[in-house]
């Protein structure tokens, strides 16, 4: 989809990926006991105290020590999406324009890094992701997506219209929000799950534990 040129089919495809996370929530128990980690976001302020006080994933004390005196922040987040009316279901782990092949129904591959947790939470990746297609895309690919924010609205929009039984617009896209600001934090610990399960740690996967916890931080001071 990274080379479509019709907004109009972007919109559709995020609106029927959020039709497709609705459908699963009914199937969560049976894609736990088929494998699919069940993610426990409470859990995420001591993960990441964790790792900032730990040596495995070469995270720089000295860099990172601020975001230990923000560890209350990222679990009052957690909290709220763990206590949402949002059900569960499948996060993609990946989830960019060039994951979604267009057909008749767009097609979602590559679910390797997929878990279950707040649903909201794919849509970061998406959005992280699309910084680099509007950086390096064709021309008028450029220029489609050269209003961020418009772009990002219409996208969320469509995408939340999935989930309009489970609260008011406003209230979905507030909780939206949250998602995205703890996104960064949820990738981080990802690859950290990931490498701990048998991962080559010497893949560019290491690397990303420190990369998401430091854009956490930017995204953070970056004024709104």
């Amino acid at each position: 989809m990274a080379e479509c040129e019709d907004l109009t089919v972007w919109k559709k495809a995020v609106r029927e990926f959020g039709d497709l996370q609705v459908q699963l929530v009914s199937r969560v128990d049976e894609m736990v006991t088929s494998g699919c980690p069940l993610v426990d976001l409470t859990s995420y302020g001591d993960q990441v105290s964790s790792i900032i006080e730990g040596e495995q994933w070469h995270v720089d004390g000295e860099e990172f020590g601020p975001l230990q005196n923000r560890v209350d922040e990222i679990e009052k987040m957690s909290r709220t999406l763990a206590d949402s009316r949002v059900p569960v279901s499948l996060d993609h782990g990946d989830l960019g324009p060039w994951q979604i092949i267009l057909a008749e129904q767009p097609c979602f591959r590559d679910c390797s890094d997929s878990c279950l947790t707040h649903p909201f939470l794919s849509l970061f990746l998406f959005f992280d992701y699309l910084e680099g297609v509007r950086a390096n895309g064709r021309e008028s690919i450029k220029q489609l997506l050269s209003d961020e924010a418009t772009i990002r609205q219409e996208l969320t929009l469509s995408y939340l219209a999935a989930w309009q039984d489970y609260g008011t617009e406003v209230d979905l896209v507030a909780e939206f929000e949250v998602a995205q600001s703890l996104g960064p934090i949820h990738v981080a610990l990802k690859f950290a799950r990931l490498l701990s399960h048998g991962f080559d740690s010497q893949w560019d996967l290491a690397g990303s534990v420190p990369q998401y916890l430091k854009k956490f931080i930017e995204q953070s001071e970056t004024p709104s």
